[in-house]
């Protein structure tokens, strides 16, 4: 099942809320024809409902007197029919999903609003547990005022918005960004919005979008869905390089545990893209394969686009690499002021007191990011300490490429001294 969880991050001038409205609107007027069409058939339940009461009743008289007949059949209530659920709570999910095992769309108008609640406990478990069942899909039991159920598939695709301060905060008092939670959102990154053009409307492409999606909805599947063999070269090839790429450690906990999700979004974006492509193709039951052409896309679609857009949350938004980035260049600046032959961590601690402040992983992406850029390297013979040579060479070719940023780091430096000294004689003269 291709259950994704989508979240677009940008601030309020991005125009996140028009263009997420603009998406889903043909999907909520197939959800609004739906809702129409069930309440005809609870209409049409309700009055078979009170004719079976009357022939239930009749029923009973007559076999009271000994002229028992046909037990008459009740009615059965009719599934009431959904695509989307806006802003549901894990209860009334619970009572959609329960008539929908197919699954539906939770459209979120803030996103931040369900992780507010998701450490707060209620009878039976809290909420992310529950929503983290929606993720994975599959059977789960429900108890309400001693009413046992078991819904067949609590499984449900989740889209929304968010700015970057709300999510920055919700995610860091829950602890969102490090438990796992988090990294099953998608995230895209919305840049602010340009200067507004006045432009005809796409009618074609808008009608093709209601109609694809119309026949999505139609479509039947004749049982699972499977690579084919070219395709699960790509597939593999894809697990690699995610594989891989989670290993960078300066890329921090959180995103390194968002790559480790690829495997399963790989698997759940080429089901997206294959039931769109037979959708396109006017198919009324999915093909039993998905092609390599489409696997293609969907590695292209991860490491081109999304991947980026995850650094950037994750990174800078969650992770605050922005600071990073600012660390990075206080070292380059110590470096050019100083200019010594070689640093080691001692040699770092002593000309910068908040390093021994820093996480470990943040450290080591400091020193990745100057080995990376050529300032520094390491053929250190003695080998590595906690993962780290134990020193590093300096580039001699430092001073001379950034002579003006080292004689205005060496100036800096020395104003800052002078100050300090200045501030302390005033101290000294106060006492």
């Amino acid at each position: 099942s291709a259950r994704l969880w989508l979240m677009v991050c940008g601030s309020s001038a991005s125009k996140k809320s028009p263009a997420l409205k603009e998406v889903r609107g043909p999907a909520w007027k197939l959800e609004l024809a739906m809702r129409q069409r069930s309440i005809k058939d609870v209409e049409r339940w309700t009055e078979e409902s009170e004719i079976y009461a009357k022939q239930r009743e009749a029923y009973i008289s007559a076999a009271a007197k000994g002229n028992a007949t046909t037990s008459p059949e009740k009615p059965r209530p009719p599934n009431r029919e959904r695509m989307l659920i806006g802003n549901a709570t894990v209860e009334s999910l619970a009572d959609v999903l329960a008539e929908n095992p197919r699954g539906v769309v939770n459209v979120m108008d803030e996103i931040v609003s369900i992780l507010k609640g998701m450490g707060q406990y209620k009878k039976g478990g809290n909420d992310k547990e529950a929503f983290l069942m929606g993720y994975d899909g599959g059977p789960m039991p429900i108890d309400r005022k001693g009413l046992a159920t078991l819904i067949p598939n609590f499984g449900f695709s989740l889209i929304g918005g968010t700015q970057q301060a709300k999510i920055r905060q919700v995610a860091s008092a829950l602890a969102l960004e490090s438990d796992g939670f988090m990294q099953r959102f998608i995230p895209y990154v919305a840049r602010n919005a340009s200067e507004d053009i006045d432009r005809p409307a796409h009618h074609v492409g808008h009608d093709l979008y209601s109609d694809i999606l119309t026949r999505l909805w139609e479509m039947q599947s004749n049982g699972p869905i499977q690579f084919s063999p070219d395709a699960q070269l790509i597939r593999r090839k894809f697990s690699s390089w995610a594989w891989q790429t989670a290993k960078d450690q300066w890329l921090g906990d959180s995103l390194r545990s968002a790559i480790s999700k690829y495997d399963t979004q790989y698997a759940r974006l080429c089901l997206t893209y294959h039931a769109i492509d037979c959708a396109a193709e006017h198919r009324g039951t999915l093909l039993p394969e998905i092609s390599a052409k489409t696997a293609q896309q969907v590695a292209d679609l991860i490491q081109r686009c999304l991947f980026p857009h995850a650094e950037n949350f994750y990174l800078h938004i969650l992770d605050g690499s922005a600071e990073q980035i600012q660390h990075v260049r206080y070292l380059a600046g110590k470096i050019l002021a100083k200019n010594p032959d070689e640093i080691n961590i001692s040699w770092i601690a002593h000309h910068w007191t908040k390093w021994r402040t820093l996480p470990d992983w943040v450290k080591r992406g400091i020193l990745t990011m100057l080995v990376d850029a050529g300032w520094i390297f390491s053929d250190d013979p003695r080998g590595f300490t906690a993962g780290r040579p134990i020193s590093y060479q300096v580039n001699p070719n430092l001073q001379e490429v950034f002579a003006a940023y080292a004689d205005s780091e060496r100036a800096y430096l020395e104003g800052m001294a002078e100050q300090r000294a200045e501030k302390m004689k005033r101290e000294q003269d106060d006492d």
